[in-house]
């Protein structure tokens, strides 16, 4: 085996959340080579938001049990922008099951989630106690899968 490597870009650039109803045309199983299949139909929903990029984050871990391998996702971010239609859009999309596609500077996208064992989105604000605190609304997506989250090559 040869394996050359190129200087990549790192970090996150776009988490995107998606129910299940937004998806269709499932695999049976969902793999590298065949989640470009997946149809997205897109929320009409757009709200133009500040995304503070320090606090994106994807510490979903492997843990290996007696029956196999489990992925724990943990996607967060920190929307820095505060209104009523962003907390009421957010509200939403709380304790839905989902999918989301992981976006990365290197040009990969990742699905996190199936539709057999999707993920959930929550979130919570911090409304900061002076002028100068960053006030945000905290989302966090996180659940439990049995196969890593496949690359998505649409």
């Amino acid at each position: 085996m040869e394996i050359f490597i190129d200087e990549q870009l790192a970090g996150i650039k776009k988490i995107e959340f998606f129910l299940l109803t937004e998806v269709g045309n499932w695999p049976v199983l969902i793999t590298d080579n065949n989640a470009n299949q997946l149809v997205f139909s897109l929320s009409a929903d757009t709200l133009a938001a500040t995304v503070d990029e320090k606090t994106i984050s994807d510490k979903t871990k492997r843990k290996q049990t007696n029956s196999g391998d489990l992925f724990e996702v943990n996607l967060e971010y920190n929307i820095l922008t505060r209104s009523k239609d962003l907390e009421q859009m957010v509200e939403k999309y709380q304790n839905k099951r989902g999918v989301a596609i992981v976006s990365y500077y290197n040009g990969f996208k990742k699905i996190f989630g199936t539709n057999e064992e999707p993920i959930f989105l929550s979130y919570g604000e911090t409304p900061g106690s002076t002028i100068d605190d960053k006030a945000s609304v905290d989302v966090s997506i996180s659940g439990v899968t049995r196969t890593r989250p496949a690359y998505y090559l649409p």
